[in-house]
């Protein structure tokens, strides 16, 4: 059993929604039925820095060109990355850092019907060539990160 990292506790959540496009920001990074996933991922991939949870989901009205055409979905899988990599590189003031994550694609809902979306564990900062981790400050404003996540998809 690995140890979790610090900044998985805690309930603070925070929605933005604009357009019907949804970014989803929590602390509390994996829940209680992905527990073999989260301890593989705490023994085996994550540092034990501050880490953070987001969902990027996309409007229904363009969710059916991702049932018919799953290449797409790596696409905004690549696009989340970039939008929250460009965000932690502009929050971190240390030169060149270097982001970290992990992502997983889902494509069902509450009610297993067809919600293509992606939840996103990201190291809460970033990495300088030495190694040394460099924290981003506390306030993580999704509502900066939906639009430049909109843009790139639409």
């Amino acid at each position: 059993m690995g140890s979790f990292p610090t900044g998985l506790q805690g309930s603070n959540a925070k929605l933005a929604t604009m357009n019907t496009f949804f970014l989803f920001h929590a602390n509390d990074a994996i829940s209680a039925h992905h527990a073999m996933p989260r301890e593989w991922l705490c023994s085996n991939v994550l540092k034990n820095v501050p880490h953070r949870h987001f969902v990027f989901s996309i409007p229904k009205i363009i969710r059916i060109y991702f049932l018919f055409d799953r290449k797409l979905l790596a696409d905004i899988a690549r696009i989340a990355w970039e939008v929250l990599a460009l965000y932690y590189r502009n929050a971190v003031n240390k030169g060149n850092i270097i982001p970290a994550a992990a992502a997983s694609i889902q494509t069902f809902g509450d009610f297993l019907g067809f919600n293509p979306h992606l939840h996103i564990l990201a190291a809460d900062g970033g990495f300088g060539h030495s190694g040394m981790f460099y924290a981003s400050h506390d306030n993580i404003n999704a509502e900066e990160l939906e639009p430049l996540f909109r843009h790139k998809v639409l």
